[in-house]
């Protein structure tokens, strides 16, 4: 049988075009994986460095925070190597804190003639009775203390690659220790008798330091940590 006339006509088409599309499109998706594999090799690369840094800057400020103990133990004498204030210099002698209850005897023993100073008074006194001249910001009023240990930090050294600054941001007063009577211008002591008898032992209330930490490379200071310290007395 023959059909004239038909408008229908079967052709056979061309596939070469659809395969190179296909080609293409399992190309780019080839080359998007690679990419994303590099990508993501190389920022591992990068976290990991970054970790390592700021690892060897966390583990020179947790070890500047438990140096930095002396300091405060040892009322403000602090004798360690390097160790140095912005404007006294060394501190090869502390504080007299005189009476805890009394804010204004406090005597810096590490000045000529002995003076109250302001680092004496953030070991001695409650921070809203520090010296005016403590205030970071006197456009605001009542105390105010910059964080940033590297303004008016207490003192700074260098510990290997690293130079670290400690500052005092907060204290609250506390009573003596529970050894009894203090001794003079020490804010803890030793009982001076051997009977209890007529002695009034008040609740034992420490006095709390808030001490800031940074640890910074010398060469990259950016590359840096920074931790918050809280000690008892």
């Amino acid at each position: 049988m023959e059909i004239q006339d038909s408008r229908f006509k079967v052709q056979k088409l061309n596939e070469k075009g659809i395969a190179l599309v296909l080609v293409l499109i399992l190309a780019m998706i080839s080359l998007a994986i690679v990419s994303a594999l590099l990508f993501m090799a190389t920022q591992g690369t990068v976290i990991s460095g970054a970790q390592k840094f700021y690892r060897t800057a966390e583990e020179a400020a947790t070890g500047a925070a438990e140096l930095s103990v002396e300091y405060l133990a040892n009322r403000g004498e602090f004798t360690l190597l390097g160790a140095s204030h912005p404007i006294l210099g060394t501190l090869n002698d502390g504080c007299n804190c005189g009476d805890p209850m009394i804010t204004t005897d406090n005597i810096d023993l590490n000045v000529i003639p002995n003076a109250r100073t302001c680092r004496c008074d953030k070991l001695c006194n409650a921070t809203a009775d520090w010296l005016a001249t403590c205030d970071e910001n006197t456009g605001v009023s009542g105390m105010q203390i910059d964080l940033n240990p590297k303004m008016n930090p207490e003192f700074s050294f260098e510990l290997g690659n690293f130079k670290v600054y400690t500052k005092i941001v907060d204290t609250v007063s506390g009573n003596t220790d529970l050894g009894g009577v203090a001794a003079s211008g020490e804010l803890g002591g030793s009982a001076v008798s051997s009977s209890a008898a007529g002695i009034v032992t008040p609740p034992h209330s420490p006095y709390l330091y808030r001490m800031e930490v940074q640890a910074e490379d010398k060469a990259n200071p950016r590359e840096l940590s920074r931790i918050s310290v809280l000690y008892a007395y």
